[in-house]
């Protein structure tokens, strides 16, 4: 049997309800790739795409192999199966550093160290291009080519309709968007929700930590905390609700030091003015008091911040605007399906 045919056998009797479970709920596969060539992508023998979905995190685009994130014990199976030209690895995140990053749950921390004894070495055996967000996640894969990438936004969000609720008369709707892996985080969370009813009092700060989230934060009036949400949900929740003001605190661990800009299209996607960290990577993209704010650790900080834009509407629509603009330039679809036609030598293929 050609190696071809043994790689069909296996890519086919691969896509089970197992290897597919999770093609739906992956963050990354659709930041880095699908956003931008999904329109590409085919899946099944029949398909006419020049793009091929081979399980949750593996795409063959002729010789060409691109693996996001991660890689299951069937995919390496497929994988290994025939020989690539070439094999691009996407990762957003340092994941070697997430041993070292005691915020992060725990049951976290043990996928990863799973993933990187068991998974990534089979990715690495094949000599990737490393494609992410950060230069800092790439000094975890020395000796191999590297390009640097932004995520990009599934849709440009429209000012004239996405702002709609800035109106002054209404309660001020906060929100954290990150998820348990920004458990650095909770201490100046909790400052500031302690501190919302002198600010507005029917104000709420809604977050998604669930059971994570510690006994004494739940007891306050002015968190709305629900559970975690699976990616898919998540695209919905975001699609459909509006908020004034979004938090994207980022605290200097060893993990974040790995992060993307995906909170700058997270907030833009709801519609809010975004307070960011004065660090990487949002320092070297945001214009402070034009596209968003860029604060130091201090919760006092915070707190003032949220105070100006409770009592100022207008102010808070117009950083709202800003940061939905910057979005729709950093996060362009059309930049990154240049590049990925570029580099799978799909050039011809033509725009949706």
């Amino acid at each position: 049997m050609s190696s071809w045919w043994k790689f069909e056998r296996l890519r086919r009797s691969g896509t089970d309800g197992r290897l597919q479970a999770a093609a739906g709920d992956n963050a990354t596969v659709d930041f880095y790739f699908l956003n931008a060539l999904g329109d590409l992508v085919g899946d099944g023998e029949c398909s006419d795409k020049p793009v091929r979905r081979l399980g949750p995190h593996t795409f063959a685009a002729r010789d060409r192999l691109i693996v996001i994130r991660y890689v299951s014990a069937a995919e390496i199976a497929i994988i290994r199966a025939r020989r690539w030209d070439r094999t691009y690895y996407v990762i957003d995140d340092a994941l070697h550093d997430a041993d070292r990053s005691v915020d992060l749950p725990l049951a976290y921390r043990r996928r990863l160290r799973t993933f990187l004894r068991d998974g990534l070495p089979a990715i690495l055996e094949l000599n990737p291009h490393v494609i992410a967000p950060s230069a800092h996640i790439f000094a975890a894969y020395p000796g191999l080519t590297t390009r640097l990438i932004d995520p990009c936004l599934r849709h440009p969000r429209d000012p004239d309709t996405d702002l709609d609720h800035h109106d002054a008369h209404q309660t001020l709707r906060l929100c954290f968007l990150g998820t348990r892996s920004h458990g650095a985080s909770l201490d100046l969370l909790r400052s500031i929700a302690h501190a919302l009813p002198a600010i507005a009092p029917e104000a709420r700060l809604t977050m998604f930590f669930g059971d994570g989230l510690p006994r004494s934060m739940r007891r306050l009036a002015s968190i709305d905390n629900r559970p975690p949400l699976s990616w898919p949900a998540f695209k919905r929740f975001v699609a459909q609700q509006r908020f004034h003001v979004c938090l994207a605190p980022l605290m200097p661990t060893p993990f974040n030091r790995g992060r993307s800009i995906t909170k700058v299209l997270d907030g833009a996607s709801v519609g809010a003015a975004t307070l960011f960290s004065k660090r990487a990577p949002f320092d070297s993209v945001v214009s402070d008091g034009n596209d968003g704010f860029l604060l130091d650790d201090a919760p006092e900080s915070w707190i003032a911040k949220i105070a100006t834009l409770a009592q100022d509407r207008d102010r808070c629509r117009a950083i709202a605007l800003g940061g939905m603009q910057l979005a729709n330039a950093k996060g362009d679809r059309e930049r990154l399906r240049r590049f990925w036609l570029s580099e799978l030598d799909l050039t011809s293929a033509t725009s949706p």
